[in-house]
């Protein structure tokens, strides 16, 4: 099994120990490969504290705020830390794998897919997939889309995810069983572990 590199990005107002239990496991069933959590650099606009991406608004139907920089500074700012995680351990975008949730995972889909060189996978838990629909993409690495949420996508959701597969995004639209939106179950663990699995038989 080649080695690659496992980087986790957290959701909003966590840090990079959050699913502690689900993250480990996931490492643990891949031995050769190395693992990097980050902080997001911003302090959350939360009580509980923990750390964010970018700012949202605090209304309802939530919006994320793309235009106060924060974004684009979280994204130069990732690329920074794992351009020298993959140096240091010899390694290159092919052989990193992307695990985010919530904001992490968005910031996922776009480090990856706006770099000229795609990753070797990406796994999303609980994104949204009209947020990916207005950034332009370079690059189609594996997505893993994992609805975290309800048993099922509402329609308009997966209308948009449609749209992006069409337009060449290489997404596989899976359902985490037994998860929530800030929780990664075991089940959800599991099926993470045999997704990569997959593609190491492939390659």
């Amino acid at each position: 099994m080649a080695k690659k590199l496992i980087v986790f990005l957290h959701g909003f107002g966590f840090d990079k120990n959050e699913n502690k239990a689900s993250i480990e496991k996931i490492v643990k069933a891949f031995p050769n490969y190395d693992f990097l959590g980050i902080d997001a650099p911003f302090p959350s606009e939360r009580e509980r504290g923990g750390y964010a991406w970018f700012s949202i608004t605090n209304t309802r139907p939530r919006k994320y705020l793309f235009d106060d920089g924060k974004l684009d500074y979280s994204l130069q700012f990732l690329q920074k830390r794992i351009n020298e995680a993959l140096e240091q351990k010899k390694l290159s975008w092919k052989d990193l794998i992307l695990i985010g949730r919530s904001q992490g995972s968005f910031l996922s889909i776009l480090l990856s897919s706006q770099n000229v060189i795609p990753c070797y996978a990406v796994i999303c838990l609980g994104s949204r997939f009209n947020d990916v629909k207005q950034f332009k993409l370079n690059s189609f690495p594996p997505i893993f889309w994992f609805e975290m949420e309800k048993e099922e996508a509402p329609r308009e959701k997966l209308d948009v995810y449609k749209d992006l597969i069409s337009k060449g995004l290489n997404l596989k639209y899976l359902i985490g069983k037994a998860s929530d939106h800030n929780f990664i179950s075991p089940e959800t663990t599991d099926e993470i572990i045999k997704q990569i699995q997959s593609l190491d038989k492939r390659n």
